[in-house]
This record gives structure tokens, sequence and C-alpha cells, in this order.
């Protein structure tokens, strides 16, 4: 909906840092942020943004929002849910920051091409539909759950978490050089309305190069030995595509594994292939493996009864 709302005031920008897995189109090989801002005032139309690596004795430009995202507040807890299916029971009720936002309903077809994806607290999700409540709410509903690896966030919402529809075209990419892993990043935004803005510190992650964990954990015992295998994901992978090897996406194979009892770790090792053997033993054990990439990514883990 396009408002002309003259000379307003823009006033303040509310800016949303997040570090995503890979979108679609993009593979990054570093860290780099999404960065996201819109203002509640009816004048808010864009904004610059300036961030310090050195803690704040310094602060350079790194782009303008160009446009404002749509983007708000849960104001209720999703449930937990699978991420192998359309979860067609959990809804989740947000309030945008502006009159002047709204979300559209999809058709199934349509979100499974892409549309409708969004950052709710550190899950993404896509939905279909889009029912408005009115005063800037609306209850979504007709869920995909967990998408592009972040299923390890499904069970962590909690009331008043972000959210923000992801559309690129209103966001901006901030690359980080591979050194500065874990380091603090300070950003501000400054559009008109942002004089004396604090900035707001975010540890550089590792989500857009965090390889994906592997699925399909198998064990046996067989001639004094405990043997694994897994199939591994790619973060090249979501797209499914036919007839052809999904890429591995990273520079080479490499696992790390563990084997640990409820006392503590066994045994790790790392591995280029997806399987490991080890040394038969007693008890109840748990075993770990979690790819190696430019970052090491999150464990699958396999109890052994």
């Amino acid at each position: 909906v396009a408002l002309d709302h003259g000379d307003a005031p823009a006033g303040p920008t509310s800016l949303a840092i997040m570090d995503l897995p890979p979108l679609p189109g993009e593979l990054p090989d570093r860290p780099r942020l999404w960065l996201a801002g819109a203002g509640a005032a009816p004048g808010w139309r864009r904004a610059a943004i300036a961030a310090s690596i050195d803690g704040g004795a310094t602060y350079q430009g790194v782009g303008v929002l160009t446009a404002p995202a749509t983007m708000g507040r849960a104001e209720s807890v999703l449930a937990p849910a699978s991420t192998a299916t359309w979860d067609d029971h959990g809804l989740v009720e947000v309030t945008l920051l502006s009159d002047a936002m709204w979300l559209e309903s999809r058709s199934r077809d349509a979100v499974l091409s892409g549309a409708n994806l969004a950052l709710l607290g550190d899950e993404l999700i896509q939905f279909t539909t889009a029912e408005p409540l009115g005063g800037r709410r609306f209850r979504l509903s007709g869920l995909l759950r967990g998408r592009r690896g972040s299923d390890w966030a499904v069970g962590s919402h909690a009331l008043m978490e972000r959210f923000v529809l992801l559309e690129p075209a209103t966001m901006l990419q901030l690359p980080l050089p591979l050194e500065r892993l874990g380091e603090s990043l300070l950003v501000r935004p400054a559009g008109t309305g942002d004089a004396g803005a604090e900035p707001r510190a975010v540890t550089i992650g590792a989500e857009a190069i965090r390889p994906l964990p592997p699925v399909h954990l198998h064990w046996e015992r067989q001639l004094g030995q405990l043997q694994f295998r897994w199939i591994p994901q790619s973060r090249a992978g979501f797209g499914w595509p036919d007839l052809t090897d999904v890429p591995l996406a990273e520079a080479r194979p490499a696992w790390r594994v563990s084997l640990r009892d409820a006392v503590g770790p066994l045994e790790t090792a790392d591995v280029d292939v997806p399987a490991w053997s080890t040394a038969d033993r007693i008890g109840p054990l748990w075993f770990e493996v979690a790819q190696i990439g430019a970052a090491l990514g999150r464990a699958a883990t396999l109890s052994l009864s």
C-alpha cells in the first residue's frame, strides 16, 4: 500500500540485525549479516547504516536501507512442530511496526517456490495464510518450519520476539572477514530521525557458512567394533535438483565425531568419509557427528541403546 505522507517526520529506525543461513540464490564463503529496518512514523523512507569493528573508536558507512522492511513482534508463542511436513496446526500472531505494512496470503505452490519466507525469533518459517486481525495484527498459519537449516530453533520461541519478512530488496547485506568470526560488531542507523541513536552490539556469527548437521545416522555392532554411518546435508542443496548430485558446498569432506557416555567424552576423531568405527563399549552411549567447513557445523546425535 503506497501512502503519501508529504513532509511527515521520519522518526527513529527500528533495526534488525540477522545472522542468517544461506538464502535462495546465495552461497556465502565468509561470514555476513543481513540488516533490515523500518520506522513506526509515517515519514520513514530510508536510513544509512554505519558500523564499527574497533569497539566504537571509528565508524564507517556500510550502505543504505533503501526501503522499509515488513517487520514487527510476535504476540503469541509458536509451538514446536516437525520440520519434515506442513505444520497445519501451528499458528502465531504478529503485530507489524507500521500501519503502512501488510502481509499477504499465498498458495502452497507459491510458498514451496519461496514465497513468504520470514525470520521469527531465530527460526526461518514460511506461511500460506496471513489473516488480518486489525490494528496491524496478523495471524499466520499453514506453516513450513525450520527452513534452510534453522530446525535447531524450532523450540526456541518467546513472546515479543522479532518478526521480519525476508525480502532481499529491502535488506542490506554486510559481508565480514572470516578472521573476525566471533568478534563484536557495533551497528547503528544514521537516518534523518536517528540523531543520537545508540549502537547495537552483535557477535559476528557463522550461520552463513555453517555446514548443516548430518542426517540418517546409523550404527551397528560387528566383530567387536561399533560402526557408524551417516548422510551429509549440503548448504547448496535446498533446491533438490533432479538428475544430479547436490554439491558438498564445503572445501573438503570432513566430519568431527565423538563418542561419549554419561560422564563425558570417550573418544573424538576427525574423518574424511561419512563413516567411523571404534572399539565396542558397554553402557549407555551417545554418538555425535558434525561437518567441518569454514566453521564447525551443528552436531547430530544418536543414542545407542
